[in-house]
């Protein structure tokens, strides 16, 4: 029997967080090369979320080697994700089914 196909709703948080991820990006390359932490800006399904937090670049670096893990904002995850590990200002969720997929697929690294 085949597997459902992702859902337009799969296919919406999971390009939100990818948009937020690319920000971030581009903030992790305009940090200085001797930069210890860095502004990161919420990476979760809404599109109107607006929170940020300090994140060091090691821990940074960590969660951008697996194409389905965010960093989010305390309280910003779905029940659709897992919680990887948390810190006092963040979250580091994991897409899962369709989601991850997708999440991995707009992986820009």
């Amino acid at each position: 029997m085949p597997l459902p196909a992702p859902t337009f709703r799969d296919f919406r948080l999971a390009s939100n967080e990818s948009v937020h991820r690319t920000v971030n990006e581009k903030r992790a390359e305009r940090a200085s090369a001797g930069a210890v932490s860095m502004s990161c800006e919420c990476e979760c399904h809404r599109a109107e979320c607006g929170a940020s937090f300090q994140v060091t670049i090691e821990a940074y670096e960590a969660v951008r080697a697996d194409g389905r893990r965010f960093l989010v904002a305390p309280g910003h995850q779905t029940s659709d994700e897992s919680i990887i590990s948390t810190s006092d200002t963040y979250s580091v969720i994991e897409k899962m089914g369709d989601q991850g997929f997708i999440a991995d697929s707009l992986d820009p690294r």
